[in-house]
């Protein structure tokens, strides 16, 4: 409810104390990921992600999540990495196939990018 009235931080709080009952509650871990990265925590919530990727094991919104903080952080080769990852439990997926294209563009790797667009 506090992370859908804006208030992130008491959102981020109370998955805090959520974990802290149970420290493998995916909801809480991932409500956190998401906290902490619309407050600009973005080691913070690559680590909650990391720690999801460790107990959900290649779930797409995981992977996604993961490679569009390293978006964020400017770390193109890590972030394609991860959406290769992706790709390859979804490989149909227009959103994601058009960021593969971008990011290509990005580091100037038109044929790559070529290949997602088309």
């Amino acid at each position: 409810v506090c992370f859908l009235k804006g208030d992130i931080e008491k959102a981020r709080e109370h998955y805090l104390e959520a974990i802290d009952c149970d420290a493998s509650s995916v909801e809480a871990i991932y409500n956190l990921g998401l906290a902490n990265k619309k407050l600009g925590r973005l080691e913070e919530s690559l680590d909650a992600f990391y720690k999801l990727q460790a107990i959900l094991r290649n779930h797409p919104q995981v992977l996604i999540q993961i490679a569009s903080i390293y978006e964020q952080l400017g770390d193109l080769y890590q972030a394609l990495e991860w959406y290769v990852q992706t790709l390859s439990l979804v490989p149909s997926d227009p959103h994601l196939l058009q960021k593969l294209g971008e990011i290509c563009d990005a580091q100037s790797d038109r044929q790559q990018a070529f290949q997602y667009h088309f």
